[in-house]
């Protein structure tokens, strides 16, 4: 029987708590809490008696902690062996944005406390993976390396498209690559005639319209012209009540180094002049173009901030997408343009002067939120993103898909993959008028992906599930079931 540890930080203690009832007699679960607040809720909530602490573990290790610097270059050369050379120590603090204005020394504490922590971990459970979100934080990423320096898997779950109306999929924590793809690919037989026709109704089914996916989620542009004033003022007493509640909140946390997280959380929401004068420029200053399918045109959709795809996928490389899109656009060819659109996904309020650099580009036009992103793919000459959802879009309507970071759709042979920046110029020129029609390769990758995909809903964060109105209990029951399947 395997043995799995379910993470759960946030709301997804009520995914993991759920799932760990249903998946009793066929896995081995073993539960780690973040906090405190989760542990009360696996306790009350899901019955859940045998619980590890995260926090209470970090804070009896940290108190006698002292800078080994011997094992302080032992983590790095295990990082660079384990991540293949895409991340060293200093890049991985550097990705870790709670890290910011700590000192040094404080963080080289708190990365040999993590090490410790999940190797002392793994050495006493012998765990066969570790399912959680994905890495976004250090204590995550030294997890995953970990994992993998003793041969087990952290493993996310990520929404993507199906045959259902939510579907998920396993890939790595670490990388976002699809560990499953490979084997299914190999594995499928596309000359069968059914199988051949539930890819063909899946394509049918995902390019029947251009509509907004999941809308319910999607932030409503503020333009002057257009966004209701009412509204505007209503997110003003939103923002002034949300940062009185959070100081008030954070008082609570310490300033050890353990919560660095808290930490961050607190000072991102301290700026409330910043946060309301952004607000305000957005409103009455932000002007997002027309979008214009006949021009000749690129498409960039902007990647929510800060997200895992950024900063970790993306090998901590294009943490200022500002900068990539700089670039982008100077790779392009002749009378092309670079539409670029705002995320429709609002985590942290981008900086305003953001939009103005991008709108200072001559030859790029940002788009609002309220554009469909699979019709302005739908008439592109290709796509560039760092790994977003947005790509896997662009390969089902066989349009060239330019990859800077790391994905589940990567073996895709729409994908090409850039490893640097000024590779850019030629893969452009070379595919330019190139077009791509359904064939025999998209049909396999298509019924690759189908078969890895399950049933249900993973993303709980925030309230992305209470918006989209998803009944929790037979939800997890659902997607227990695509769990159960991989492991057993």
């Amino acid at each position: 029987m395997k043995k799995v540890i379910l993470f759960s930080r946030n709301d997804l203690v009520n995914l993991y708590g759920g799932i760990g009832q249903h998946l009793i007699g066929a896995i081995n679960i073993v539960h780690l809490a973040y906090s405190k607040e989760e542990e009360q809720i696996l306790r009350e909530r899901y019955n859940v008696v045998d619980i590890i602490n995260f926090k209470g573990e970090i804070s009896q290790l940290i108190g006698q902690e002292q800078i080994d610097l011997d094992l302080i270059h032992q983590i790095d050369q295990l990082i660079i062996d384990q991540t293949n050379n895409r991340f060293c120590l200093n890049s991985c603090i550097q990705s870790d944005r709670t890290f910011a204005n700590m000192d040094y020394n404080e963080i080289l504490i708190l990365v040999q406390v993590y090490y410790k922590f999940w190797n002392n971990l793994i050495e006493k459970l012998r765990f066969d993976c570790l399912l959680h979100e994905p890495v976004a934080l250090f204590f995550l990423q030294i997890a995953s390396v970990i994992c993998k320096k003793h041969g087990a898997e952290y493993l996310t779950q990520i929404q993507v498209f199906g045959e259902t109306k939510y579907n998920w999929i396993f890939v790595s924590a670490d990388s976002g690559f699809s560990i499953e793809m490979p084997k299914a690919l190999a594995e499928i037989d596309s000359s069968d005639e059914d199988k051949h026709k539930r890819a063909e109704k899946f394509l049918d089914n995902f390019r029947k319209d251009f509509e907004l996916i999941l809308p319910e989620l999607a932030s409503k542009d503020r333009n002057s012209g257009t966004a209701n004033v009412f509204g505007f003022w209503l997110k003003i007493i939103k923002t002034i009540a949300k940062h009185i509640f959070n100081k008030r909140e954070n008082k609570q946390e310490g300033s050890d180094p353990e919560n660095a997280l808290e930490r961050y959380l607190s000072r991102n929401k301290s700026r409330l002049s910043d946060r309301l004068k952004n607000l305000w420029d957005e409103q009455f200053y932000l002007r997002y173009d027309n979008f214009d399918p006949n021009k000749d045109y690129y498409y960039y959709p902007m990647h929510m901030e800060p997200e895992a795809v950024v900063l970790y996928w993306g090998d901590g490389i294009y943490k200022n997408q500002i900068k990539l899109i700089e670039n982008i656009a100077a790779q392009l060819p002749p009378n092309s343009f670079l539409y670029v659109k705002v995320h429709p996904i609002v985590k942290e309020e981008r900086h305003f002067i953001d939009y103005k650099r991008v709108r200072a580009i001559p030859n790029v036009k940002l788009l609002g939120s309220a554009v469909s992103g699979k019709l302005i793919i739908s008439q592109c000459k290709g796509l560039l993103t760092i790994n977003g959802t947005s790509g896997f879009e662009a390969v089902l309507l066989n349009k060239p898909v330019y990859v800077f970071g790391n994905s589940f759709y990567d073996l895709s042979n729409r994908v090409f993959k850039i490893k640097n920046i000024r590779d850019l110029r030629e893969v452009l020129y070379q595919n330019h008028n190139q077009v791509l029609k359904d064939d025999e390769s998209l049909y396999r990758f298509v019924l690759a992906y189908l078969q890895i995909s399950h049933p249900g809903y993973t993303a709980y964060y925030s309230n992305y599930r209470e918006l989209l109105k998803i009944g929790h209990n037979k939800n997890v029951e659902e997607v227990s079931i695509g769990i159960k399947e991989y492991f057993t």
